[in-house]
């Protein structure tokens, strides 16, 4: 299903960055969700004066956009976690809160007795001892331009904007406790509006998350999960025949990232290969390598199969699990391609010494369906009740096999 949703945000740099990053995010979950934004400003952004160290929990930063949002002018709203008010406008819910990126507050510049600092909240000034205290507003690169001109001999900043915006200078993090929820964002939507709340769930830290692959590292919540495999990768040696023919092949078929780290991890030549991986995750691998593959549109087996016509004249290598469906090998046998398809690795079923207690967890996050099998191998059946999460269709087929309760 494709959704294109409104999203009501304020108009700074960093607030069009924050859109972007929840939008890149759901993409995890829903591939073909698409963010029309409006940007709108705020009564925070219009009064440049009031200091923030005098106000409470308000509206200030969130007002005209949620005002917007319960005339349905918007479908969503994404707000900086921590400047949310204290209670919500009426009619107005919470669907998520973000893991976010680094909560430290950072000091840029030069901090000596005397210093004139450029702070925000009376927070970050009890971080701090000695200095010259100036109340500062406006975006971030209006901050820094402060400093730049010698109006401020030091700024402090949060390094969740810094990484946001891109913004690479050198700065010393500063110890002590940030503002709560610093760095993650909230999005929030109509209290009825139950579609936007199913379709927003993944990516809330709220909910207790088990993840039962291999590898979290690109899923949101990565640092907010319960990382437990149920599997492990035994990888098989480069064969001296498959060595000596690599440089006659053109195109590389890669199919998970098990076998692009595989790839990785023989320091084979790549430069002279067109690489087609089945989605962003595996290419990214390469992509650490500074090489870019071709990604099939439908992430899964049938994707690579469409885009393979346009490499007919090509000599194709496709290394793979030794689990791997035969439908893409089928499809070079049918119509004849000159290729050679060879497994590399194998998995197999971790034993948990103390297997995790399933009633834990509000949310199980499975990656294959080897890991749906893993699991009821070790508890003999699926969870009840439980929020139950698949990556990728085929996965989600083995556990529509097993439940109907899958989301």
């Amino acid at each position: 299903m494709c959704y294109c949703l409104k999203v009501g945000s304020r108009s700074s740099p960093l607030a069009r960055a924050q859109v972007t990053e929840v939008l890149e995010e759901i993409r995890y979950f829903h591939k073909d969700i698409m963010f029309d934004p409006i940007w709108i400003e705020t009564t925070g952004d219009l009064d440049r004066t009031t200091s923030l160290k005098e106000l409470e929990k308000t509206d200030f930063f969130t007002k005209e956009i949620d005002i917007a949002l319960l005339q349905k002018n918007v479908r969503i709203a994404i707000h900086s976690a921590k400047d949310l008010p204290e209670a919500l406008a009426e009619g107005l819910s919470i669907v998520a809160i973000t893991a976010g990126r680094d909560p430290r507050d950072m000091l840029v510049g030069n901090l000596f007795p005397g210093a004139v600092v450029g702070v925000s909240s009376k927070r970050r000034e009890d971080m701090i001892k000695g200095a010259v205290f100036v109340q500062i507003r406006g975006t971030i690169e209006e901050r820094l331009a402060l400093l730049d001109k010698g109006s401020l001999d030091a700024l402090v900043v949060p390094e969740a904007a810094l990484l946001r915006l891109n913004i690479d200078i050198p700065r010393k993090a500063l110890e002590g406790e940030t503002a709560p929820l610093q760095g993650q964002l909230a999005i929030i939507a109509r209290s009825d509006d139950r579609e936007i709340e199913q379709l927003f769930e993944p990516l809330d830290v709220r909910k207790k998350t088990i993840y039962l692959g291999l590898d979290p590292r690109n899923h949101p919540k990565r640092n907010y999960l319960t990382h437990c495999p149920l599997l492990k990768i035994d990888p098989f040696p480069l064969s001296k025949e498959l060595e000596n023919n690599w440089m006659s092949f053109t195109v590389l078929l890669v199919t998970s990232q098990s076998t692009a780290r595989w790839i990785k991890s023989k320091n084979l030549p790549l430069n002279h290969l067109k690489i087609i991986c089945v989605g962003p995750y595996t290419a990214s691998v390469f992509k650490d390598m500074d090489i870019y593959p071709y990604i099939a549109r439908e992430h899964q087996a049938e994707g690579i199969i469409a885009l393979l016509p346009l490499f007919r004249k090509e000599k194709i290598l496709y290394l793979h699990s030794l689990k791997a469906r035969d439908n893409i090998k089928n499809y070079l046998l049918r119509e004849r391609f000159d290729f050679c398809a060879l497994p590399i690795y194998s998995s197999s079923s971790l034993h948990l010494k103390k297997p995790f207690a399933i009633e834990e967890f509000d949310e199980f996050f499975f990656t294959s369906p080897s890991t749906v099998q893993a699991f009821i191998k070790v508890f003999k059946k699926l969870p009840k009740g439980k929020i139950l999460r698949a990556l990728g269709p085929i996965t989600k087929e083995v556990l529509l096999c097993h439940t109907n309760s899958l989301i």
